[in-house]
């Protein structure tokens, strides 16, 4: 009997032992897994600066001067025109918005709302001559491809004519008729 009761103490105490050892493992396990989620927290937003930092690059203030010089890069989207068709007596009328591609910013500031700091704005004007333009239309002309490229290239011109009465830098590159409605 005396031996029964040393062995199970003795189970008891291995039991024990395991026990402090099984603590002692998970505790160490909570601080590891703790000292790794605090590792993520900082080199995440280190890792993310440092890559957009690469894809940018260090010739990204270069790179907008030359969407500045790019005829391709500089839009502008000028308000709505409506007019009425030429020989419809008034009954039929033609909506459309113009999306210009200028040759710089500058000259695209031109063409935007609002005189900028030195007072200068062509957008009214602009506004104007497009508008002369597309009233001289008629009905045949605006329904087909042929004509409408014809009032683009029309557009496109008189623009351009009005970059150089005014002596302003840049040019017209390309005249884009959006959202066209022939009611």
């Amino acid at each position: 009997m005396a031996e029964e009761e040393q062995s199970t103490q003795q189970q008891g105490q291995g039991q024990g032992q395991n026990q402090q050892n099984a603590q002692k493992s998970s505790s160490r396990l909570v601080t590891v897994i703790i000292g790794l989620a605090v590792l993520v927290l900082v080199l995440t937003p280190t890792v993310t600066i440092i890559a957009l930092k690469t894809m940018v690059g260090p010739g990204a203030e270069e790179s907008k001067s030359e969407q500045d010089a790019n005829p391709k890069g500089t839009k502008v989207v000028m308000p709505k025109i409506q007019t009425n068709i030429a020989g419809t007596k008034g009954r039929r009328y033609v909506q459309f918005e113009i999306l210009l591609k200028v040759s710089n910013s500058k000259t695209a500031k031109l063409f935007r709302r609002g005189p900028d700091e030195d007072g200068e704005s062509l957008q009214k004007q602009a506004q104007a001559r497009i508008v002369t333009i597309s009233s001289q239309k008629d009905l045949d002309t605006l329904l087909n491809q042929a004509g409408k490229d014809e009032m683009r290239k029309e557009i496109k011109r008189s623009l351009n004519e009005l970059l150089t009465q005014e002596e302003k830098d840049g040019v017209v590159t390309k005249v884009l008729l959006t959202n066209f409605l022939v009611q």
